[in-house]
């Protein structure tokens, strides 16, 4: 939830920003629901989705190095 103060941060330093955001469970809006957001289930499904996003963010990573060489 901090990426908006830092990406405001950043882009007054005159830096370019990239960000993504990895939903890791679902939203409870009802306070009278009985469903109950947990640590646990933000854990699991980080390591579920490590691979994809280490594939994802090493293929971003080439493509800024790859353009950096032809600007």
């Amino acid at each position: 939830m901090s990426t908006i103060p830092e990406v405001i941060t950043a882009k007054h330093c005159g830096m370019t920003v990239f960000a993504f955001s990895l939903i890791t469970n679902a939203c409870v809006l009802d306070y009278d629901s009985e469903v109950e957001a947990n640590h646990e289930e933000v854990v699991e499904t980080g390591r579920k989705r490590e691979p994809l996003l280490k594939k994802f963010v090493s293929r971003i990573v080439q493509r800024m190095a790859e353009q950096r060489r032809i600007d």
